[in-house]
Parts: C-alpha cells; structure tokens; sequence
C-alpha cells in the first residue's frame, strides 16, 4: 500500500497538489463563514428583537 501510495505521488505533480489543498483550504474557511453568517440570520429571524 505504501509503494502504491509513493508512486502515485511521484507520478503527478507536487505544484498541482499543493495548489490543490490551497483551494481546499479557502474554500473550507468561506464555506464555515458563509454558514455562521446564514446561523445568525436565522436566529435573528426567529428570535425576539428584544433578546439579541
């Protein structure tokens, strides 16, 4: 399995891969703000204006 796992790695390449979880990366961050942000909405929606 881990010979497997090495070829694959040295076969394609490492810019390609490290770009890749880049992305991953920031998209993961905007997604989780993205979400918190659509949280406080709807508590703010559903919620008494006098409590937030």
């Amino acid at each position: 399995m881990l010979k497997e796992f090495k070829n694959f790695a040295l076969k394609g390449n490492m810019i390609e891969m490290a770009v890749g979880i880049i992305i991953g990366g920031a998209f993961k961050r905007w997604d989780f703000s993205n979400n918190v942000s659509f949280q406080i909405l709807l508590i703010s929606l559903f919620s008494p204006s006098n409590i937030i």
